[in-house]
C-alpha cells in the first residue's frame, strides 16, 4: 500500500526570512525604564538562586541520610534566615514546593540561615 504523499507549503512561503511578521526582533528597541517601573525584581541579584539552592540541598540531603527516595514527600520545612533570605524563599515556594515534594513551609527570621526539614512518616 502506497500512502499519500503529505503536502508542503512552496519553498517561498517557509524559507522567507520574514513570513510571520513585516518587523525583525533584532531591530526593535529595547522597552525604556518607565515601562519597567511594575515589573517584579529580585530583591539582591544571586539572592533567590542562592537560597533556593540551600533549601534544595537540605532536602536531598536529609532524603538521603533517611535513605529515602529523593522522590518522598517532605512533610514541612522550617526556613529561619535574615529577612531578605526567607523573602527570596517566599518568591520561589511554589517551585521548591514542586522540586521537593513538599507540603509546607515556614518561615522565620535570624541572624544566621538554619534550615530542618521533617520527612513524611512512610
Amino acid at each position: 500500500m502506497k500512502w499519500p504523499r503529505a503536502q508542503r507549503a512552496p519553498r517561498s512561503q517557509w524559507c522567507s526570512r520574514y513570513w510571520w511578521h513585516d518587523d525583525s526582533v533584532h531591530l526593535a528597541l529595547w522597552p525604556h525604564v518607565d515601562e519597567l517601573k511594575g515589573v517584579a525584581r529580585p530583591l539582591q541579584p544571586g539572592l533567590v538562586v542562592e537560597s533556593v539552592r540551600n533549601v534544595l540541598e537540605a532536602i536531598r540531603r536529609e532524603k538521603s541520610e533517611a535513605k529515602v527516595s529523593q522522590r518522598a514527600e517532605v512533610r514541612n520545612v522550617v526556613a529561619l534566615g535574615p529577612k531578605a533570605w526567607t523573602d527570596s524563599i517566599r518568591e520561589s515556594e511554589r517551585d521548591l514546593r514542586d522540586a521537593g515534594a513538599v507540603h509546607s513551609i515556614e518561615y522565620g527570621e535570624n541572624a544566621d540561615i538554619s534550615i530542618s526539614v521533617t520527612l513524611v512518616d512512610v
